[in-house]
């Protein structure tokens, strides 16, 4: 398959440049613009755009069908978070959900449970909950999920201008509670354990941005980007929830996204697993 960008990335190489201002894809390329743009994973980012991975680039989505290009000493390592460097040692642990029958019900009639319902089933249960380190565990109603338009900063590492992301962005869920007694907002961002073991760090942070964007969360609440791997293992009846929490810089708050500052937090990152609930 032929890279789109192939010589857009070779016009800023031979200009010397380590960065391409924002561009439309539509502008330049024809192609399905979310397949090119929109890359979760770094094997399909390697596959769809071989010239950037050759030149040392990366694509920064920046919101409806535009991107800009910037220049990476290590793709996977600046851009992207792998399930070893977020979940490799983490011993499982049960959990024991006081959930009654009547709540686990419709999730029991349900013959194949994808990323949401298995979402919805981990706040059902109080798995989720605990996985966050909530102050209270017990079961909570379906938490919200968003899906809207949006505009923030990505800071440019090679320039004090940012750039300037304005689209679509969806939120699979909202987690509100305390910890430790800080009130706090987790935004979580779910996949099945079955999709490629890496994330791009943008699918994690973009999400949050757009909350910290509404201009809706008060100062006095921590904003915490969480990604959740689900799985249903079939021989045990079993439900596991792989959570890891994230960290953002202070810029975060004044509307500008600093991607080399987005940063999982180890001591957080946990492994529950539910199993026998009907």
């Amino acid at each position: 398959m032929a890279d789109p960008l192939a010589n857009l990335v070779s016009n800023m190489i031979n200009g010397n440049r380590n960065w391409n201002q924002r561009t439309r894809f539509q502008d330049i390329a024809s192609g399905n613009t979310p397949f090119f743009c929109s890359i979760h994973h770094y094997s399909d980012f390697k596959s769809r755009h071989p010239s950037l991975v050759e030149n040392d680039s990366y694509l920064i989505l920046l919101g409806t069908g535009n991107f800009s290009l910037v220049k990476s000493e290590n793709i996977l390592n600046e851009y992207f978070f792998t399930d070893e460097q977020l979940f490799a040692g983490i011993s499982p642990s049960r959990h024991y959900s006081s959930s009654s029958q009547k709540v686990l019900f419709p999730f029991s009639i349900m013959a194949d449970l994808k990323e949401q319902g298995l979402l919805h089933l981990g706040v059902a249960t109080g798995v989720l909950q605990t996985a966050l380190g909530l102050d209270d565990s017990s079961p909570i109603p379906t938490p919200p999920t968003l899906k809207s338009t949006f505009q923030f900063k990505v800071a440019n590492p090679y320039n004090k201008e940012s750039f300037q992301f304005n689209g679509q962005i969806e939120v699979d869920q909202l987690i509100f509670g305390e910890v430790d007694g800080q009130a706090t907002l987790f935004v979580i961002e779910g996949k099945l354990n079955s999709v490629p073991n890496t994330i791009a760090k943008t699918k994690l942070a973009y999400a949050s941005m757009a909350i910290i964007s509404s201009g809706k969360v008060p100062n006095n609440v921590n904003v915490v980007p969480v990604y959740v791997k689900t799985e249903y293992r079939r021989d045990d009846n079993s439900f596991h929830y792989f959570v890891s929490q994230f960290e953002m810089s202070d810029k975060s708050r004044e509307g500008v996204l600093e991607l080399s500052e987005f940063k999982v937090i180890p001591s957080k990152s946990r492994h529950y697993f539910i199993k026998d609930l009907y």
